[in-house]
């Protein structure tokens, strides 16, 4: 894999997982404005999206991971 590609790559999914962190915190507002009620379709999309965000912000952290570990070593 060449090293400006492996960059970008790790930058994308950097990215993404940040949004999706981002994603997940909206989704906390909105899930403790319908605590009160959680069988409301707000606090139920809201619980959804939250674990949606935050299996997506894990697989982009994992990938950055491994990117990381195809980093050419300096000598």
């Amino acid at each position: 894999l060449p090293e400006e590609l492996r960059r970008d790559l790790w930058v994308m999914v950097t990215s993404e997982a940040e949004a999706s962190r981002a994603r997940m915190a909206e989704a906390a507002d909105k899930m403790a404005v319908g605590a009160d009620n959680p069988g409301c379709v707000l606090f139920k999309e809201s619980v959804a999206r939250y674990r949606a965000e935050k299996t997506r912000a894990e697989e982009m952290e994992q990938r950055a991971n491994a990117l990381d570990a195809l980093e050419p070593k300096s000598e």
